[in-house]
């Protein structure tokens, strides 16, 4: 199970996503979505993006059966690039951000001769304490490159059809449950959060299988693209965790939501930092909270949280239970405003916080992240 306790704050320092290949442009590149009653959820599949996770699965052991003969290199090329980014997943971004726009590994390799030797990065892992980490990233990133072009034919031959097909079945599902109430669910997380709305389409890449937490959002043309791990989630786990992640790009492109910045007005008023140990789990919680409520509201009243099915709440500990869930549970149950939620959470995290002992911050170690 994935350790959510374990997730830092990572600051990108001088990142790659800035060069051109890489299109993280300062004013997005993707492409405006018609009214609110057209479809913005572009969910689609690529065998390079599915090769690319498929080998980043059996690297981490997480694959369900031994790589095909002639797997071993690229294998190794995704565990030692996962050492340099200190086995931090958010950090796989450096390179991950980049899949959408090419059509073969070949030519993703070519990509990756363009990224710096070095880059550095700076993760916060609590109110006074932060590291800097450099990494060669080009040199691994192109070792990776070449190895998925060499394993390329043998996959689509191999793998893919099987792969394809898990895909196909995952897809008839989110046509009959999820597509007809996308726009209701879009606009509840809009509404609910106060997102200020971008209006653009939002780009999600269904994949086989992605090591924990099983899915992620990376900077992509100014905005976001999601990969979501289809055998990650079964059933309307799949539709929430859509939902969760679009609405990462929704932020990235729409600026702090309304809950985010009156969450900070109340930790300023209570003297609490954002990145005080427990406080910078609260956006996420919500996050999870608010995506869960809304799957159950308008498509599967028997809905779980993912936040329950993955043990991020337990993770939390009494953070999730006396706090964060109670306050945004009124606020959903129509007996309080997002204010007065907000306001709630932060006076019973303030409490919490006085009587819970710190978690002890996850450092640098010989052996990584």
């Amino acid at each position: 199970m994935f350790d959510w306790c374990r997730v830092r704050r990572i600051v990108l320092i001088a990142s790659p996503l800035t060069l051109p290949v890489f299109a993280a442009a300062q004013s997005s590149n993707m492409p405006a979505a018609g009214p609110p009653t057209v479809s913005r959820l572009r969910i689609q599949v690529s065998p390079v993006a599915d090769l690319h996770f498929y080998v980043r699965s059996l690297a981490a052991g997480k694959a369900d059966s031994s790589p095909p003969e002639g797997f071993e290199r690229a294998v190794e090329a995704a565990r030692n690039l996962d050492a340099e980014l200190k086995h931090i997943f958010l950090a796989w971004g450096l390179v991950e951000g980049s899949l959408p726009d090419f059509q073969s590994a070949g030519a993703l390799a070519k990509a990756f001769e363009a990224l710096p030797e070095a880059h550095t990065f700076r993760e916060v892992i609590g109110p006074s304490m932060s590291f800097s980490s450099t990494i060669e990233l080009r040199k691994h990133a192109v070792a990776l490159g070449e190895a998925l072009a060499e394993v390329e034919g043998r996959f689509l031959s191999t793998v893919w059809p099987k792969h394809k097909a898990i895909l196909d079945r995952a897809l008839e599902g989110i046509q009959t449950q999820l597509a007809p109430k996308e726009a209701a669910c879009l606009s509840d997380i809009i509404e609910r959060l106060g997102i200020d709305d971008p209006i653009i389409y939002l780009p999600v890449f269904l994949i086989t299988g992605i090591p924990d937490p099983g899915a992620v959002t990376n900077p992509w043309r100014g905005g976001g693209v999601s990969y979501v791990g289809v055998e990650n989630f079964p059933g309307t786990q799949l539709y929430e965790t859509i939902l969760h992640e679009v609405t990462h790009t929704l932020v990235i492109l729409g600026g702090q939501s309304a809950f985010q910045r009156t969450f900070r007005e109340q930790l300023q008023q209570l003297s609490l930092s954002p990145n005080d140990d427990g406080v910078r789990d609260v956006p996420r919680a919500i996050l999870f909270i608010q995506t869960g409520a809304t799957v159950r509201r308008l498509i599967d009243p028997a809905h779980r949280d993912r936040g329950e099915t993955s043990g991020y709440y337990n993770g939390m500990g009494r953070m999730a239970v006396e706090a964060i869930r109670p306050a945004w549970q009124r606020y959903l149950d129509g007996e309080s405003t997002r204010e007065q939620a907000v306001a709630r959470l932060a006076r019973s995290l303030q409490t919490t916080l006085l009587t819970t002992p710190p978690r002890q911050p996850v450092g640098p170690s010989p052996g990584g992240g």
